[in-house]
């Protein structure tokens, strides 16, 4: 946030996801401002608010907010969950081919740029 002003930031996240609690992208500006103060723990609980309807497009979404914020395995996790939701989610099934096709390796969170590459080739990020 810039010019110091990251209460004021926090302040309107939390009004506006208090106004829609339900739209994605407050829910993904708000766990990201408790995400850079430190507060992981609030964050990833505001961002599992984004599964509420439990459809692949919100699992999709998950995944690229815990690719963002170089949390791979979850990523995975919810790329896989929104293929088993949705079969033929291109969205997902690009992200996961292009993460193994630049080797990838979902056992291991070592290699952070590999799965961000896939993303990005993918449209996710």
């Amino acid at each position: 946030t810039r010019w110091g002003k990251e209460d004021l930031a926090l302040k309107s996240y939390e009004r506006l996801t208090s106004i829609e609690p339900s739209e994605t992208s407050h829910l993904v500006n708000l766990g990201d401002q408790y995400f850079q103060r430190g507060d992981k723990k609030r964050a990833l609980a505001i961002w599992k608010r984004i599964l509420g309807s439990k459809d692949a497009a919100g699992h999709a979404r998950l995944g690229e907010v815990y690719a963002e914020h170089d949390m791979l395995s979850e990523a995975l996790e919810m790329y896989n969950k929104a293929l088993k939701l949705k079969p033929n989610d291109t969205k997902s099934e690009a992200v996961l081919g292009a993460a193994k096709l630049n080797g990838f390796v979902a056992v291991s969170d070592k290699d952070y740029d590999e799965l961000r590459k896939a993303a990005k080739l993918a449209g996710s990020l």
